[in-house]
């Protein structure tokens, strides 16, 4: 393999962002590429319009060669550098860079996709699509936490992590992929590495066959392992089309309710995942009786 000088990472939100400075094209086959209609362009009218996959690649390869043509000399170049900065601020647009030196910058920037560190609590929600189609698209999430001190700086968090399948039928085929209209989401949950689990269920179907079973549920707990300092429970879904299915968590993290000038301080830290979507987050905590002077900052 050839030696890598960096990587960046771009989704369809990306051409979304940058067309108010490229401009809106038409390809020479005359499909038109606009702002508003490039995100379903890309991910679901191609596939009823080019049903072929090979017809189908070759159309997007023209949509893709002629913006990136285009944003190295942008009718707009003002709106171009706004559309990139709010890429890179909502996760759309990733980099990572090979020089130390340059990658540092790009981690000072929070330009990279690396967690979030915490010096108290830690919110982090990733689903991955293993069911092999282009559900994606009609995916939506919503999370709701919530979470109450207890004694000695614990606090104890129960959290609901929900995916809705709002796809419906007929669909082109090829968007189908294996598995149909049925969407199978594996939900990743995040927490600080000293978490401890206290319960955990499922609404809806379970599915512990999926990617080799790496997600499965051993008596009556999700399937757990530790990644870059923190804790991580998988789950994977099975949603009917118009369904949804949900992961609750129960779990306590101690000593993130830390005392600092004669103040009783709880820090939370969210990262989101980028999604076609934006995820809905709900965050409830219960104060303790006798709180006075609250304050929550930022």
């Amino acid at each position: 393999f050839p030696d890598v000088d960096g990587v960046i990472l771009v989704d369809p939100v990306v051409m979304q962002e940058l067309l108010p400075g490229t401009g809106p094209f038409n390809t020479t086959k005359s499909i038109r590429v606009s702002q508003r209609r490039v995100v379903h362009l890309v991910l679901y009218q191609a596939y009823a319009a080019y049903p072929v996959p090979k017809f189908r690649r070759a159309r997007l390869q023209e949509v893709v060669n002629e913006f990136y043509e285009r944003m190295l000399r942008p009718a707009h170049p003002a709106a171009l550098i706004r559309g990139m900065g709010r890429a890179l601020a909502h996760k759309h647009m990733q980099i990572w860079l090979e020089d130390p030196r340059e990658q540092a910058f790009i981690e000072r920037m929070n330009w990279d996709g690396s967690m979030e560190k915490s010096s108290g609590d830690l919110l982090y929600v990733v689903e991955q699509n293993v069911g092999g189609n282009k559900l994606d698209y009609f995916d939506r999430n919503r999370i709701t936490t919530s979470i109450t001190p207890m004694d000695g700086g614990d606090v104890r968090v129960s959290a609901k992590v929900t995916v809705f399948n709002d796809v419906f039928l007929p669909q082109p085929r090829w968007s189908m992929g294996d598995s149909g209209p049925v969407h199978r989401p594996m939900i990743n949950f995040y927490a600080p590495s000293d978490a401890r689990l206290r319960r955990a269920g499922v609404t809806g179907t379970r599915l512990d066959t999926a990617v080799d079973g790496l997600a499965a549920w051993t008596d009556g707990r999700p399937s757990e392992h530790r990644e870059l300092g923190t804790k991580v429970w998988s789950t994977v879904l099975e949603i009917e089309p118009g369904k949804k299915g949900s992961v609750l968590l129960d779990y306590v993290v101690p000593g993130v309710v830390r005392t600092r000038g004669g103040r009783s301080v709880y820090r939370l830290s969210l990262q989101h995942q980028p999604q076609v979507r934006p995820e809905d987050l709900e965050i409830r905590f219960a104060l303790p009786e006798g709180a006075t002077k609250v304050r929550a900052d930022g």
